[in-house]
């Protein structure tokens, strides 16, 4: 049983080592330049809605007059188209 651990001590020696080789190449790589794109100028603006008129309490069905009504949906209807616009541009 001790000469297994003296074969496995001198196994385990110290021997010369060598410095390792290291190969090196040097490449051009081409990356392409990002471009900035700008997007047009009517989408670039802010959006601008007109505030609906609300009624006083426990008047109307929500509190909100039929031009109020027509009102936001026209402004959902154009924030709709805006951002349609938006995704295509982004295309």
């Amino acid at each position: 049983m001790r000469w297994v651990a003296l074969l496995l001590l001198a196994g385990c020696a110290s021997q010369p080592t060598t410095a390792p080789v290291v190969l090196t190449e040097t490449r051009t790589v081409e990356v392409p330049v990002p471009v900035k794109r700008v997007p047009p100028a009517d989408l670039a603006v802010d959006m601008t809605y007109a505030t609906p008129e609300l009624l006083p309490v426990c008047q109307g069905d929500y509190g909100i007059t039929r031009e109020g009504v027509e009102t936001l949906i026209d402004s959902f209807r154009e924030m709709r188209l805006r951002l349609a616009r938006w995704r295509a541009w982004a295309q």
